[in-house]
């Protein structure tokens, strides 16, 4: 029996939705999971970076991870100015 495996779906919402929970499940190990309500959904981690390999990808690096949290954190503290966006 042959196995066909299917390619990422990359679809933009799904990739949103996924990433925002990475995010969250990080921020949620970062307090140690002292929060009244979880947000995190951890099995859907895997899906993030099986579906989303080209958003998943910075989040795989330790340097390209800490740019990410530095750029959340000077997002923080000045929230008038938006984030830049990419084009593909």
């Amino acid at each position: 029996m042959e196995v066909k495996y299917r390619p990422p779906l990359n679809d933009v919402n799904e990739c949103n939705w996924l990433e925002k929970n990475f995010v969250s499940c990080l921020k949620e190990k970062s307090v140690k999971d002292d929060l009244p309500k979880r947000v995190c959904k951890v099995e859907n981690i895997l899906w993030f970076f099986l579906e989303c390999p080209e958003r998943s990808s910075p989040y795989e690096n330790a340097e390209s991870l800490r740019k990410i949290y530095i750029k959340q954190k000077l997002a923080d503290l000045n929230p008038t100015v938006p984030e830049p966006r990419k084009r593909k």
